[in-house]
């Protein structure tokens, strides 16, 4: 029970500085909705359009096709929480975010930190990070990559970007360019 207390705590701080970070009064792209709950915080405050393979997204398209169907410089915001660690390409999935977000756009990530406090202590005492499934099992919640902010600034680098601010809490990165 508090251990489920403790990852509801620190998914709402995450969607706050997702909010915080994307503001108010902008054309928004969230790529990848999830449960839906950053999408229905931005749509307060924002124009947003959503897009995901598995949900029920306003479209619905694999992240690895390419280009997306919008036009080049067609969003102010583009909100990738939780999948660039899914991606099998994100280095092709940034270079598309920057064909499609505005000249003065912003991008916002966020991803599990691997290196956060509370992974490195669960590393240290369970052997494990508590996000990934059991040694045996085929994959850890579908991630393909592992990030902590140098290889994040690494990544998002490569595509064109640069990181103006960036916050951790206690499991996650949250970057903005």
């Amino acid at each position: 029970m508090a251990i489920n207390a403790i990852r509801f705590a620190a998914q709402q701080e995450r969607m706050n500085l997702v909010a915080k970070f994307v503001g108010k009064g902008y054309k928004v792209l969230e790529l990848g909705t999830g449960d839906g709950s950053i999408t229905q915080r931005l749509m307060r405050h924002n124009k947003v359009t959503t897009a995901d393979a598995v949900s029920l997204a306003d479209h619905k398209f694999d992240f690895n096709d390419f280009p997306y169907p919008f036009a080049s410089q067609s969003f102010d915001v583009i909100v990738l929480a939780e999948v660039l660690e899914h991606l099998l390409r994100p280095d092709k999935v940034l270079l598309e975010c920057k064909r499609i977000l505005k000249d003065d756009g912003r991008l916002i990530l966020t991803m599990p930190n691997i290196a956060s406090i509370k992974n490195l202590i669960a590393i240290l005492f369970l052997g494990k990070v508590t996000y990934v499934a059991e040694p045996n099992a085929t994959s850890h919640y579908g991630h393909v990559c592992d990030y902590w902010y140098k290889r994040a600034k690494e990544v998002v680098k490569g595509a064109g970007f640069k990181i103006k601010r960036y916050e951790t809490t206690c499991s996650y990165l949250v970057l903005c360019t």
